[in-house]
């Protein structure tokens, strides 16, 4: 199998918790797809006088097999961008090339630099709670939110509306399902900062209703 994400980070147990936890959170659970090119193959997925594969969608490798040998090597190919596997040479996928891999919507990295962030920035300087009041769970809302407001920001420069004769091309629902999604991880972030707040000035516990 190809090397994952998490093995060639050094990942740790925990951090591979957080990066699980918030995928739940948002719904982002890895979909598997399988995409194959026979030899011969007039694929504009193929590029660079064949030596880069473009996959269909964002996504990790799982397995892939150029010439009916499967590759381990992290190296070669490469991922580049969650989108291209890289080889070396020219040539490389003349003979066809199948891949199965994992689609997602954020990277584990993504995600875990986004919990990093969701700490130091939006949490530990914007409440006044301590350290040790800052629960996973709230890191995990904070990280939801800039993960969202990364996503919304990147589609509000392409979004558009226009209209050409009697078509109209519009863009725009995604956006608007984000800024939803926003809103609502927003509020609940609030919600649950404001319940941690007073339980904290009454020396409270909280306690959670699963």
């Amino acid at each position: 199998m190809y090397p994952t994400e998490a093995s060639l980070e050094g990942f740790s147990t925990e951090e591979l918790i957080i990066i699980h936890s918030i995928r739940i959170l948002l719904g982002d659970i890895p979909t598997t797809i399988i995409e194959e090119l026979p030899a011969g193959s007039d694929c504009a997925n193929i590029s660079m006088e064949g030596s880069v594969y473009q996959m269909e969608n964002k996504g990790w490798p799982r397995k892939v097999v150029v010439s009916g040998v499967e590759v381990v090597n992290a190296l070669d190919p490469f991922v580049d961008n969650y989108e291209y596997l890289v080889f070396s040479g020219t040539n490389a996928l003349v003979s066809g090339i199948s891949v199965m891999y994992d689609t997602f919507r954020f990277s584990d990295r993504q995600i875990l630099d986004s919990f990093d962030y969701g700490t130091n920035s939006v949490l530990a300087a914007q409440c006044s709670l301590t350290a040790a009041q800052i629960t996973s769970p709230l890191i995990n809302l904070a990280a939801a939110v800039v993960l969202i407001q990364g996503e919304y920001q990147a589609y509000a420069e392409e979004a558009v509306r226009m209209q050409d004769g009697d078509s109209l091309i519009d863009t725009t629902a995604k956006l608007e399902y984000l800024q939803t999604e926003l809103q609502n991880l927003r509020n609940q972030l609030q919600s649950a900062l404001r319940a941690k707040l007073v339980c904290a000035s009454y020396n409270l516990p909280v306690i959670r209703v699963e």
